[in-house]
């Protein structure tokens, strides 16, 4: 075999080009093989330029890596192309063996196998205690301190994930926060859940989750991890420790895998649910722009909050502390828990943010402003003249005709944007007049007047109402619910402020 194989090694230089040129999308990042990462590039646009900032200093070592990579897959190739004969050969001996032990030895391989569900038996069901990792013999003299610190973490910080997600409808990375949390902390880790349930390494989605998070687990097995306030305030520090330490780059390429799995679990399902959330009002550039908004979210929460948290967790474990670790754990889940109910009871608003977002962009295209106008036309031509003689002279929220509304525009909108439109109503001069708004996600809501309908028409724009109807609408008393109005604009303004 010849001690240098021939091999096409990467050009330093062509990367930069590419870097520089096209690195925003990741085009160094696919010209050195590196797929999952050049698409989280394309679809971020360089992890929003920080990514692509830093790897002008990290492509030295890519390119040393990748063209190590590949001097030894190519002596690899070249030994398997030299002994083909003795590899066939090897072949037909396993082959001839196999059919030897299935014919001959039936009675073993049985025994075998019992041998073997009652070792995994001890080891997963009997749940004995881990080895602790070899750098956990001596433990830090401020370990107390460092526990108290991750105590206070684990008491706010999944509060406000908690909140956070449920506001962006984020209800997956929510379930999967729980989850690690419970998987480690109860269970043991993902290795030992993989080797409970094998089952689970051919589920898509919880695959791509496992894999990096049993790597991240024997990463912190065979390497000390930084105290917790590095990872705290991981943003500042991992920038600077990555220019210095060989075990901060390993570690910060376990992480960018795990937040990879775990932002394409809470993505994945935004991109497939494009045809019934989008079209036909809204296109392809609104879901770009949804996507790209979700991963910004997605990267700030995993930064602030799974990655103390799940590092926090993988350490306790590796060092055996599972005392700690379940303290800790029964503590966020606790305290995630009140919160997240008092949110579902005081706090939540008639839409979430997300949804809100979405029904601001429906509201500017003129095929939605139409369709939306033509069913409350009809809904109020209806409806209007079964109105009591005498309408109450404060504007107030019909709740039967929100109701009724809600469920007619629950076609043309999509999920729980129905719950934004509220119909009011008031009186002059002994005649009634309704109008829709819409509430926005905050706690305290300021709604957006859209259409008005009075005795003779339907009014679509601010300047075409009535003078007296404008300062009747200026002028009236907030009551619980309406508080002000977000601006003087109805639905037509809207298009027309474009």
């Amino acid at each position: 075999m010849n001690s240098s194989p021939a091999y096409q090694a990467k050009s330093l230089l062509l990367a930069y080009v590419l870097w520089f040129f096209l690195g925003l999308f990741g085009g160094h990042r696919f010209y050195l093989g590196k797929w999952f990462t050049g698409f989280i590039y394309a679809i971020s646009f360089g992890c929003y330029g920080i990514g692509w900032g830093l790897d002008v200093l990290l492509l030295p070592f890519l390119v040393k890596r990748v063209n190590a990579r590949r001097r030894a897959a190519a002596e690899a190739l070249a030994w398997q192309e030299e002994r083909p004969r003795a590899r066939r050969r090897r072949r037909v001996e396993e082959y001839e063996d196999a059919v030897v032990l299935e014919e001959e030895r039936p009675r073993a391989r049985r025994q075998a196998r019992i041998v073997e569900e009652e070792e995994i038996y001890d080891a997963v069901v009997l749940e004995p205690e881990t080895e602790s990792a070899d750098w956990a013999e001596k433990r830090s003299p401020l370990w107390p301190l460092e526990f108290i610190l991750r105590l206070g973490f684990f008491l706010v910080a999944p509060c406000f994930f908690t909140v956070a997600a449920l506001m962006l409808e984020l209800w997956q990375l929510l379930a999967l926060m729980a989850a690690t949390l419970a998987v480690i902390g109860f269970i043991g880790g993902a290795d030992v859940l993989l080797r409970r349930y094998p089952a689970l390494e051919k589920v898509p989605f919880i695959s791509g989750i496992m894999k990096p998070l049993v790597e991240t687990t024997n990463f912190y097995r065979r390497n000390r991890p930084f105290p917790f306030l590095y990872y705290l305030f991981y943003p500042v520090t991992a920038p600077i420790s990555l220019f210095f330490s060989a075990s901060a780059r390993r570690e910060f390429t376990a992480f960018a895998k795990l937040a990879g799995g775990l932002a394409l679990v809470v993505i994945a399902p935004i991109g497939l649910s494009y045809f019934s959330m989008y079209p036909p009002h809204l296109g392809i550039q609104e879901a770009l722009v949804n996507i790209l908004f979700h991963a910004f979210i997605i990267l700030i929460l995993i930064v602030l909050f799974f990655i103390p948290t799940v590092t926090t967790a993988l350490t306790l474990n590796a060092t055996n502390s599972k005392i700690q670790l379940r303290i800790l754990v029964l503590v966020g889940l606790i305290s995630a828990l009140p919160i997240g109910i008092v949110y579902f009871v005081t706090l939540k608003a008639p839409i979430s943010f997300a949804a809100s977002q979405l029904l601001d962009m429906r509201l500017q295209k003129p095929s939605f402003q139409e369709e939306l106008t033509a069913e409350t036309a009809m809904f109020f031509d209806y409806w209007r003249p079964q109105l009591k003689n005498n309408p109450a002279k404060e504007v107030t929220v019909n709740d039967k005709l929100t109701e009724k509304y809600q469920r007619l525009i629950g076609g043309i909108v999509v999920g729980s944007e129905a719950r934004a439109f509220k119909v009011i109503e008031w009186g002059m001069s002994g005649q009634s007049w309704l109008g829709v708004a819409d509430w926005d996600f905050a706690s305290k809501p300021q709604p957006r007047l859209l259409l008005v309908r009075g005795p003779e028409k339907l009014y679509t724009r601010w300047a075409d109402l009535p003078q007296d109807v404008r300062k009747r609408l200026d002028k009236y008393n907030p009551g619980p619910e309406i508080l002000s109005w977000r601006e003087r604009k109805l639905l037509s303004d809207i298009v027309s402020k474009k």
